[in-house]
């Protein structure tokens, strides 16, 4: 009987280290940032968003899907970006104007000087430094030139815009 268990642990051991699926629960931080407090009901847009492709390809902007839950799930505000999953939610869905404001995302493959034009319906606009890299300053000048004020930088340097 000893010899069966530990040729069963064994078996689970291996299944557990070559398996191609990692055993770890996904998991997000369960505190609101800073930029997201206080906007509930409103309509938000997350500079970059998210990027859809064929499923089996790596997404560098799957990190960004904790932006739109905490937004759309936790705190009931809309968001112009449809979601990427397995490449559902194309550019072709998209709102036309998302084009230029997509031209700043480091991992979007076409960058236009098409000048950024963001419709009245939305109320505040979040952006992500960290992940815009060198784009982060002439989004910033962009901004700031269409009437958009910052509103907020929290800890984590993410930054809140309003008009």
């Amino acid at each position: 009987f000893e010899r069966g268990t530990l040729f069963a642990f064994l078996i689970a051991a291996e299944a557990l280290l070559l398996s191609p699926i990692e055993p770890l629960l996904p998991r997000a931080e369960s505190t609101q940032p800073g930029v997201y407090r206080g906007i509930e009901g409103t309509t938000l847009l997350d500079i970059p968003g998210p990027i859809a492709m064929a499923p089996g390809i790596h997404k560098p902007s799957r990190p960004r899907a904790r932006h739109f839950l905490y937004g759309q799930l936790a705190h009931g505000m809309g968001t112009p970006w449809a979601p990427d999953f397995n490449s559902i939610g194309t550019s072709a869905e998209e709102p036309s104007y998302l084009e230029s404001v997509r031209g700043y995302d480091p991992h979007w493959p076409l960058h236009t000087d098409e000048a950024l034009s963001i419709p009245e319906q939305i109320d505040f606009v979040v952006i992500h430094p960290q992940e815009l890299g060198s784009r982060v300053r002439s989004l910033r000048e962009a901004l700031n030139s269409s009437g958009w004020v910052l509103d907020l930088r929290d800890t984590e340097g993410r930054e809140r815009y309003s008009r």
